[in-house]
């Protein structure tokens, strides 16, 4: 992840929801399927330890 945020954010997960990643619950927002969520997860938590290892070497 590079950490940009959409200038639009509601727009953004309106149109998540318009391609079917994202369903709308109450106020909020859930992923229709299970694997993207778990992938998008596992490459945050991963990106998250590569720089926390990078700082931490420098």
């Amino acid at each position: 992840m590079n950490n940009y945020t959409p200038w639009n954010y509601a727009r953004f997960l309106d149109y998540c929801t318009e391609q079917l990643l994202l369903q709308r619950v109450g106020g909020g927002y859930r992923f229709i399927h299970r694997l993207l969520q778990e992938h998008l997860l596992k490459s945050e938590v991963r990106s998250i330890l590569m720089k926390a290892m990078a700082e931490a070497w420098h």
